[in-house]
């Protein structure tokens, strides 16, 4: 018999969404009620609904690119590395309402994948991102790039051509047709990847990818155009002082709520430090270029890429730390 864990979701957490997003991994371990008398409380990072101490453990669950606060919780989850937090009720989150198995590579038909790449590269993109816009007009002098979102947009969205049930479906619907996809997150820190990676590789559309410079550790950078590997990163110990002190924390996300002029300087501060380093770290897209024309002329090469497995030995990263540190919480 499972047993029975007592839980409420909070600040911008659905029990739905924590239930299928969070909590799947220990779905077969725990029967999970869904009560205003808990036992555990998790909460998001999308508001100032924050659990009091009480009769209850306190898990953060900071799924955005922040420093996650440890003085909020008795647990956290987030996006850095655990080398960074450096707190033992610290893990970093892998995988968010996501199965990794759907990118193993099995009786991969690379014919009709390649048949399918009818059109050269997309950038789908709702938020103004200086540096990833950048690099969509650097790439549009060689050939059009398609962009269906509100940043650079140009042509019809995507709801509007292809008609389906889900967002996401429709999503990776569009992504098929197209050999590339600029795969750039908002902003490069380690830890932080997300969707824009996995949406393109469950549909074999060639990933360009920006974002976090160790996603190394959890693909295989063969597969894929890792534009970390053309940028000179000279992380010096300088620069990474400036990026560890300029990530945004928990404070930082809600401005409304702190609105002393000290909180206005820091964020201000950081905003400015973050534009400081993207500038001296990603300053020229040549080679990255040259690299994508190269691909793109060589049916041969472009062909290699597609038939690298996403994963190491197409076997994807362990979750059973992940697993282990839900068991340790509930016992």
């Amino acid at each position: 018999m499972k047993k029975e864990i007592k839980i409420k979701f909070i600040n911008g957490i659905t029990y739905e969404a924590g239930i299928q997003e969070i909590l799947n991994c220990v779905a077969d371990k725990y029967s999970f009620v869904k009560t205003e008398k808990p036992d555990f409380i998790i909460f998001g990072p999308y508001g100032n609904d924050i659990p009091p101490k009480g009769e209850y453990i306190r898990i953060g669950y900071y799924c955005e690119n922040m420093t996650p606060d440890m003085n909020l919780c008795d647990w956290a989850f987030g996006v850095p590395y655990e080398e960074e937090i450096n707190n033992p009720r610290y893990m970093r989150i892998q995988w968010h309402g996501f199965d990794p198995n759907v990118l193993v590579k099995t009786n991969l038909d690379l014919d009709a994948q390649i048949a399918q790449k009818t059109k050269f590269c997309n950038f789908i993109y709702s938020n103004k991102v200086p540096l990833r816009e950048q690099f969509y007009r650097a790439l549009s002098k060689y050939k059009p790039v398609d962009a269906p979102g509100k940043s650079m947009n140009n042509m019809p969205g995507i709801d509007s051509t292809i008609q389906q049930t889900s967002k996401w479906k429709r999503k990776r619907d569009f992504l098929s047709q197209y050999k590339f996809t600029i795969a750039f997150e908002n902003y490069s820190y380690p830890g932080y990847n997300t969707e824009k990676l996995l949406d393109p590789m469950v549909v074999n559309s060639l990933p360009i990818y920006w974002g976090n410079p160790y996603i190394g550790r959890h693909f295989n950078t063969n597969s894929f155009v890792n534009t970390h590997d053309y940028f000179k990163e000279n992380r010096c110990p300088l620069l990474k002082f400036v990026e560890l002190n300029s990530n945004a924390d928990f404070k930082d996300m809600r401005p409304l709520t702190f609105i002393k002029p000290g909180d206005k300087i820091k964020r201000k501060f950081k905003s400015i430090s973050r534009e400081i380093k993207i500038k001296i770290l990603y300053s020229s897209f040549d080679e990255i270029i040259e690299k994508i024309i190269e691909i793109d002329r060589d049916d041969t090469l472009y062909a290699k890429y597609l038939s690298e497995p996403w994963f190491y030995q197409n076997k994807p990263p362990s979750n059973e730390s992940v697993v282990n540190r839900w068991q340790e919480i509930f016992g």
